[in-house]
């Protein structure tokens, strides 16, 4: 860790004033993330019932049928589109819980596990299952513009509002590494310098 860096001013950002250093600090990586899969190449629509792992309502995934689960939620009609940084053993389930025409983006990780791909609810349903990552906006000029102007619009708008679950001082670094290690955190950990 450092307390200055130089880097290209590419992939540096305005911040609306509304936003305080530390909210604009946790703003920029998610929402462009979010910008590049849903939006830019996704094409969500209003309308579309979106799953994002951790979002409104709770799945228990060892206690609960993830699928009957998602029916139940979505009144039976299924998921349209699934933005998963998690993928792994749930992804199955998942894509079987999607709507006719629905999108899966995989846009991470997490579980460290390959996805098995369910064959038959993606030919029956006409889903695509897509890799997504954040290079593919970052790398493109065009589409960075695009996606930094989408992004600090929103902010100054407050239609889109960081999730900050906590601050930590610099010479707190190792605190905040092991907060983040214990994974009970609620939106962004921010170290401020």
């Amino acid at each position: 860790m450092a307390k200055s860096s130089i880097c290209p001013n590419t992939p540096s950002f305005k911040h609306p004033d509304n936003l305080s250093m530390e909210q604009a600090s946790a703003s920029w990586m998610a929402f462009v993330t979010a910008y590049g899969g849903l939006i830019e190449f996704d094409k969500v629509q209003k309308g579309d019932v979106l799953l994002e792992k951790g979002a409104d309502f709770v799945i228990a995934t060892s206690e609960d049928d993830v699928t009957a689960k998602l029916f139940e939620i979505t009144n039976g009609k299924g998921v349209n589109v699934v933005f998963d940084p998690v993928g792994g053993k749930e992804a199955a389930k998942i894509i079987n819980a999607m709507a006719q025409d629905g999108r899966y983006i995989i846009y991470g990780a997490l579980s460290h596990d390959d996805i098995a791909v369910p064959v038959f609810p993606i030919l029956g349903k006409h889903l695509t299952v897509r890799g997504y990552e954040l290079f593919e906006i970052t790398t493109v000029p065009e589409k960075l513009a695009q996606a930094k102007t989408f992004v600090y619009d929103g902010l100054a708008s407050g239609q889109l509002r960081p999730e900050i679950d906590k601050i930590f001082a610099f010479d707190e670094m190792v605190k905040a590494h092991e907060y983040m290690a214990s994974n009970q955190q609620i939106g962004k950990i921010v170290v401020k310098v």
